[in-house]
């Protein structure tokens, strides 16, 4: 009997180490039904020695420790809801469609404050509000960055086409001005300068404005203007415009210092961004 004890000690040493290693070896290779599935193409078992095993039901414990091996069938989860076929193993997530094409446009809110120079004039004062359309020529087609990782939109086109108006009402004389032009957008610019842009500013100056056969008390002007934008928000334009009836005396240069703000994503909240229409989104 004294001699049989040591070597039942040592069985019971072997068989516990044994053991240990086979428990040791259950180790969290995984996250269980987790969509990032590290054991493709097997599945993420859970593992109750690890962690309260999920019901697949309830979804319950999504991201608990597991291990890899050949999924049960019937069990999706095992496969991060991919399907698990009949061998065990999971099939691959579908690729994602690429984004559809981003049609690159502005919707600006505009605040002007211009100042009317005519000959043997005073220099007229125009405060007013408006709306500035902005849109590219061109679309662009998001493409997935190199090695990997989300769809990019690169390659930004840097001319666009422009379509605005501007109204002031308080006073006798009332003014609106309708603009249509090219703006190149350029961040390299010096001097903090982000964009130029060119086109016609057409003026309609007068006390009946809405009195579109009222050529008495209002006066139409038509000219080309030069815009140079600061800072994304701030822009500089100056117009030379000129009657289109009437003696050339009634010709105006108008320098108007404009601020835009982008009317859905800088004064709507990300909150209410949905009640809006598509386009302004």
């Amino acid at each position: 009997m004294s001699r049989a004890l040591p070597w039942l000690v040592a069985a019971i040493a072997l068989f516990a180490s044994r053991l240990s290693s086979a428990e040791g070896e259950q180790r969290a290779d995984c996250k269980y039904n987790d969509r990032a599935n590290s054991c493709m193409p097997y599945g993420c078992l859970p593992a109750p020695s690890l962690g309260p095993e999920p019901d697949p039901d309830l979804n319950q414990n999504q991201g608990n420790a597991g291990f890899c091996g050949l999924c049960r069938k019937g069990h999706d989860e095992d496969c991060a809801g991919a399907h698990c076929r009949d061998d065990g193993t999971c099939s691959a997530w579908p690729a994602a469609p690429p984004p559809p094409s981003v049609w690159p446009h502005f919707s600006l809110l505009v605040g002007d404050a211009s100042l009317g120079f005519q000959k043997n004039k005073d220099v007229q004062p125009i405060l007013g509000v408006g709306y500035v359309f902005q849109g590219a020529f061109v679309s662009v087609k998001p493409t997935k960055e190199v090695g990997g990782g989300p769809y990019v939109a690169e390659n930004l086109p840097w001319l666009y086409w422009n379509v605005g108006a501007t109204g002031a009402f308080a006073g006798e004389s009332q003014n609106v001005f309708l603009d249509l032009g090219l703006t190149a957008y350029y961040p390299g610019f010096p001097l903090a300068i982000t964009t130029i842009g060119t086109g016609a500013l057409y003026q309609r100056e007068g006390a009946a404005i809405w009195k579109f056969g009222n050529t008495v008390q209002n006066q139409d002007r038509l000219g080309p203007d030069l815009t140079i934008g600061f800072l994304q928000n701030l822009f500089v334009r100056g117009a030379w415009l000129f009657p289109l009836r009437g003696d050339e005396g009634a010709s105006q240069f108008v320098l108007s210092i404009l601020y835009m703000r982008d009317l859905a994503g800088d004064l709507v909240p990300d909150r209410f961004q949905k009640y809006l229409p598509a386009a302004f989104r």
